[in-house]
């Protein structure tokens, strides 16, 4: 079962349209409460419904299928079913939720992409990637797909431009990708032999190129190339990344210690 809970405006727990709960019936021993003021963004989310412990998505309840992933942006959602369908629900802005347009969905939707090169028919996907404003996916043949918004080539296409549909990112010859993570503005891709290509907002150095500019297509991360990468975090602004002898590697913005400039092992 997948479970939901937090803010629910834009559809963004996929239990369908919310209804109005007073904060009396909350207190009382429900499940629901009116949220007024700001948040820890400084965001006004006055009058707004929040769902305040787990509930299920009856989505996947009614059609049977059983989640095997799911990720969260800033305001959409995105996972993988025992299929390796992949659905999105949520605030659509942009495009990030890859449906065709920039509308929200308070429940989920399945991405229908179409390939005549992966498997002839429908894609498969093993892995969803949410970030702030757009999405990344992964095929089981190991390309990657990029929806949403285009700022600071984040995309990974070569432009700035958004899509509204999951595009395919081109990869190097003979690279394959395993791993994905979507950070607000910048991306960390690990290819199938673990090296590490990001691109997006390079600002503070979150790519760690040792620039600050952006890149809009993958590019390696030189001062790993001999380091063997099993994951990589994208957070805001910095970027964690896991290697498979158990080294943690930190670049980017350093502010409130979170690259911590300490090596640990596991």
């Amino acid at each position: 079962l997948l479970f939901t809970w937090g803010m629910s405006s834009d559809g963004r727990l996929g239990h369908g349209k919310p209804m109005s709960t007073s904060p009396s019936s909350a207190s009382s021993g429900g499940s629901s409460a009116t949220r007024s003021g700001r948040d820890g963004e400084g965001d006004d989310h006055s009058n707004e419904l929040a769902q305040v412990i787990p509930r299920p998505v009856d989505f996947f309840i009614r059609t049977g299928r059983r989640v095997q992933q799911v990720t969260c942006g800033a305001d959409h959602t995105l996972a993988i079913d025992d299929m390796k369908a992949a659905y999105s629900w949520g605030r659509g802005n942009y495009g990030a939720l890859g449906l065709g347009d920039t509308k929200s969905r308070s429940r989920p939707v399945k991405i229908n992409v179409g390939t005549g090169s992966d498997q002839g028919g429908m894609i498969q996907w093993s892995m969803v990637s949410a970030g702030a404003k757009h999405s990344l996916f992964l095929t089981r043949n190991g390309a990657v797909y990029a929806c949403g918004h285009g700022g600071n080539g984040r995309l990974g296409l070569g432009s700035s431009s958004g899509q509204l549909f999951p595009e395919r990112i081109q990869e190097p010859t003979r690279i394959k990708y395993r791993y994905i993570s979507a950070g607000e503005s910048h991306n960390a891709v690990v290819t199938t032999t673990g090296a590490l290509f990001t691109f997006g907002c390079g600002g503070h150095g979150r790519l760690g190129h040792g620039v600050e500019e952006d890149c809009d297509i993958p590019t390696p991360v030189d001062t790993l190339q001999r380091v063997h990468v099993l994951q990589a975090g994208c957070g805001m602004a910095h970027t964690i990344i896991l290697s498979a002898s158990g080294e943690l590697f930190s670049c980017g913005l350093g502010e409130h210690g979170v690259l911590s400039f300490v090596v640990y092992y596991y």
